[in-house]
């Protein structure tokens, strides 16, 4: 009888174990992740479960100047610079804002539609903006694909890197626009731009943390 018991009791832990291990499988997908195009725009997803479906709010970060960019013309007498004018150095400052556009849409789980057969072809994935892309969770790295950008699950450090990452890019996007236009061009004192701080105001993404 104890025989019987014991022998019980281990079958239960290992079904339970089984029970486990079958769930754990399965892709957490929601909380909020962080991908960055290598470029100019950072990409946020915050995944929430909503019955069988998941809410999803998507928001594109990206640098905007907050006044307009001096425009140089070689052949003009002075700088078209708008509302941005050159400090006591005769350099022009240049502050980005931080502007975030959002939407909110849908996922789903994929049904294969044959069954088994299509199952691994499907596998952790989900039908991402009511079926006109796919979003696929990477097991290997626990990251998710979407149109050929890899997420994270965000982090302060990850924010920031990327963020660091996105202002250099502005920075060399902004050197390279007014190379010619520098200390060392040729023409009239009118026309030149001389870049001086280079700031950047993350508020819009860093104050919601």
């Amino acid at each position: 009888m104890k025989s019987i018991i014991k022998l019980t009791c281990i079958m239960m832990a290992l079904l339970s174990m089984l029970v486990i291990a079958g769930c754990s499988n399965k892709p957490d997908y929601t909380g909020t992740w962080i991908g960055y195009d290598g470029e100019n725009a950072l990409y946020r997803l915050t995944i929430q479960e909503n019955g069988k479906e998941y809410m999803v709010t998507e928001d594109t970060c990206f640098y905007i100047p907050e006044k307009d960019l001096p425009k140089p013309n070689l052949f003009a007498l002075f700088v078209t610079a708008n509302d941005n004018l050159p400090n006591t150095n005769n350099k022009y400052d240049i502050k980005y804002i931080l502007h975030k556009d959002s939407r909110v849409t849908t996922a789903k789980t994929v049904q294969p539609a044959n069954g088994k057969a299509d199952e691994e072809q499907y596998k952790n994935q989900l039908s991402y903006d009511e079926g006109r892309t796919m979003l696929r969770y990477i097991e290997k790295d626990k990251t998710l694909l979407l149109n050929n950008i890899r997420y994270q699950k965000e982090t302060s450090d990850l924010t920031n890197s990327f963020l660091q990452q996105m202002q250099a890019a502005m920075r060399r996007e902004l050197e390279l626009k007014y190379h010619k236009y520098g200390e060392r061009a040729i023409g009239s004192n009118h026309n030149k731009v001389i870049l001086g701080n280079i700031t950047f105001d993350d508020s819009t993404l860093t104050e919601n943390k």
